[in-house]
């Protein structure tokens, strides 16, 4: 429970920092960092760190599920379900910030 209260009070902070970047006048490359942080913050506060590994190896090292299965010498499918796991707390979250 010790990480649920802990994650409260982060996402009400982002949440209140990113609504009031949102509505201040900025142009689309404002928007853009913006949503790159909050990216940056929900991948590193929501996500499990398995979760994360196979996030950032998949996203930003390039790598397949075969390829992040060899590596951390798991079953593809369980990478593929982790990553799904993963992209779906991203998109949960993302939401209650942007309303997407």
């Amino acid at each position: 429970m010790r990480h649920r209260r802990v994650t409260d009070k982060v996402l009400e902070f982002d949440k209140n920092y990113i609504r009031d970047l949102m509505n201040a006048p900025s142009t689309n490359a404002e928007q853009l960092r913006t949503i790159k942080t909050a990216l940056r913050s929900v991948i590193e506060e929501e996500l499990s760190d398995r979760q994360r590994q196979i996030i950032e190896m998949h996203y930003f090292q390039g790598m397949n599920n075969t390829q992040i299965a060899r590596a951390l010498h798991l079953n593809p499918s369980t990478v593929g379900r982790t990553r799904k796991r993963a992209e779906h707390n991203i998109y949960r979250t993302l939401r209650f910030f942007f309303h997407l």
